[in-house]
């Protein structure tokens, strides 16, 4: 095996190794779209190298889903009925995804929102939230959020601070047209794969594909990674009234304060400022590598 074969069928072990920690195996061509690489890989290559893999018993096939070396059958067989149980799961939730859009669509403050999380892939549980990202006009974040709070509570579906609501609306990530590009110390694989999985189901001023031309860093770790954003519908860009809007500029600067004082008594590792909210408060980036790492070592 040269340089070259050898790189790959590393890039393939990591990958099938990585989304094993989310009980999520793949096929071949899904192995293919989410390898993890920074050098094209050609797809006749790639095919080669899963064929020598299989050949040398590191990766197994169970209903044509593909797993490192280190899981029994049962094992196998096991997860590849999990992901066909829990892409049924997330069909359903998907109705729910139109029941926020039917509301959020009408107004006119937000400018895009992405599925994230388990239900961008179709990997949903029963009791998951449904995890969104919410993109806002300039000044209009922190107003929006409130609305959207409201509403999310009127029927049910606000996830809150140190509570553990299942099934509810996990409004994670928020961020201003003017603040899409993920910060420096947020460019590892695993954002990178939130990134590229993100399904968007508004998009208005063409923020989706603001979004991922600003993160094509993701190139660095992703390089197969494509974007599909044909069946989003479009939309003409939002009107501004110069004094409404700053009267606009002004209330959503206090409500900003006021949210702030709020939740800061309530912060561990969410990260707010003016123009974004990441609302992650337990450090699941970490507790996924370091099970990784222990998968990689059945590889040793």
């Amino acid at each position: 095996m040269n340089n070259k074969q050898h790189y790959l069928a590393s890039r393939i072990l990591l990958t099938l190794s990585y989304t094993e920690q989310f009980k999520f195996p793949l096929l071949a061509k899904e192995v293919y779209e989410r390898l993890i690489s920074k050098e094209i890989v050609s797809l006749e290559n790639f095919n080669k190298a899963i064929k020598t893999l299989v050949n040398n018993k590191l990766i197994f096939k169970a209903n044509d889903y593909l797993f490192i070396v280190g899981l029994s059958n049962n094992e196998m067989i096991s997860l590849t009925n999990l992901r066909k149980k829990r892409s049924e799961i997330s069909k359903n939730k998907r109705n729910e995804v139109n029941q926020f859009l039917s509301i959020a669509k009408h107004i006119p403050f937000i400018t895009g929102i992405a599925v994230t999380g388990s239900l961008a892939v179709n990997n949903a549980t029963k009791d998951d939230d449904i995890d969104f990202m919410v993109v806002t006009s300039k000044n209009r974040l922190w107003l929006t959020r409130i609305i959207m709070i409201v509403f999310a509570s009127s029927i049910g579906k606000r996830r809150s601070f140190a509570k553990e609501e299942k099934n509810s609306w996990c409004f994670n990530l928020w961020v201003e047209e003017s603040d899409l590009q993920l910060p420096v110390n947020s460019r590892s694989i695993y954002e990178s794969y939130e990134v590229v999985q993100s399904n968007w189901v508004l998009s208005r001023n063409n923020v989706a594909s603001r979004f991922r031309s600003l993160n094509s860093w993701t190139n660095k770790f992703l390089v197969n990674s494509t974007y599909d954003f044909s069946n989003l519908e479009k939309h003409n860009i939002i009107t501004r009234i110069p004094l409404f809007s700053e009267i606009l500029d002004l209330l959503n600067y206090l409500v900003y304060l006021l949210q702030f004082i709020y939740m800061k008594k309530h912060m561990t590792r969410e990260k707010v400022s003016f123009t974004h909210a990441f609302f992650h408060p337990r450090d699941t980036k970490s507790l996924v590598f370091n099970n990784w790492r222990k998968t990689l070592l059945r590889l040793i």
